[in-house]
């Protein structure tokens, strides 16, 4: 029976509350807004809001006996507390360390990489006579007097030799030194023995 009077009360209040509704509604011809450059136009007030609205003081939690707390904790499984990370799968195994190259087909690395070397020398070690600048090279001697104004060489040069004769090639007698003299005649001497 309750029911019935509350929804009897809803129903003769709900003409009253229609006509409230209506008298509260805004008319067919709304107002026209302030203009926002106006410093005169009349605005609706801020509504105050408090820093320390909402604020919910602290309130400590219950604190349960020292005993309820131990059945607690005996109730939890080992290392109650600790932040313990999910057991090693691997523990107990005797594991090497993976090889990070391991399935990639790779040279050995080159000691060398990195450094600007020069080229080893092929004759390190060998006592080598300087090379021949000339090797290969089809070559004359050199004219040792090439770039001197020189005279021919005399062709008698290096012989002892007198003035030269001006009767050579004349076939002639040695000259009789009495010619042209009146000489007497000589008698052989004789001898005494």
């Amino acid at each position: 029976m309750p029911l019935l009077r509350i929804l009897a009360i809803a129903c003769l209040m709900l003409p009253a509350a229609y006509a409230a509704a209506q008298a509260s509604a805004p008319s067919s011809h709304p107002q026209p807004a302030p203009d926002p450059l106006d410093p005169r136009a009349a605005v609706p007030p801020l509504p105050a809001v408090g820093a320390l609205d909402g604020y919910t003081p602290f309130a400590p939690a219950p604190i349960a006996s020292w005993r309820q707390s131990n059945i607690n904790v005996a109730a939890q499984a080992g290392h109650a507390g600790h932040n313990m990370a999910a057991p090693d799968p691997h523990a107990g195994h005797n594991m090497a360390a993976p090889d990070p190259h391991a399935g990639h087909n790779m040279a050995a690395p080159d000691p060398h990489a990195g450094h600007t070397m020069a080229a080893p020398d092929p004759h390190a070690g060998h006592t080598m006579a300087a090379p021949d600048p000339h090797a290969g090279h089809n070559m004359a001697a050199p004219d040792p007097h090439a770039g001197h104004n020189i005279a021919p060489p005399d062709p008698h040069a290096g012989h002892n030799m007198a003035a030269p004769d001006p009767h050579a090639g004349h076939n002639m007698a040695a000259p009789d030194p009495h010619a042209g003299h009146a000489l007497p005649t000589m008698q052989e001497p004789t001898h005494a023995h």
